[in-house]
């Protein structure tokens, strides 16, 4: 059985990717957002990958990706 964690708020630079990089570094897991939005700059991915010591195996790409920087 596949087992999942989502990273959740409600507003930008809150510490979503921070949480999700620590989480996933502690626990040996995959990382995977499904919509990137913003594309100037570091992605979540980039930035999880950095402070995780992930690779492209355990760092999934994206489904979609939107210029537009946005939160919920």
């Amino acid at each position: 059985m596949t087992r999942a964690l989502v990273v959740t708020g409600t507003d930008t630079d809150i510490g979503k990717t921070v949480v999700a990089a620590g989480l996933v570094g502690a626990l040996g897991a995959d990382y995977w957002k499904p919509i990137q939005a913003g594309l100037d700059g570091e992605t979540d991915r980039e930035t999880v990958m950095r402070l995780a010591g992930l690779d492209d195996r355990r760092a999934h790409n994206e489904t979609y990706r939107l210029r537009t920087p946005a939160s919920p």
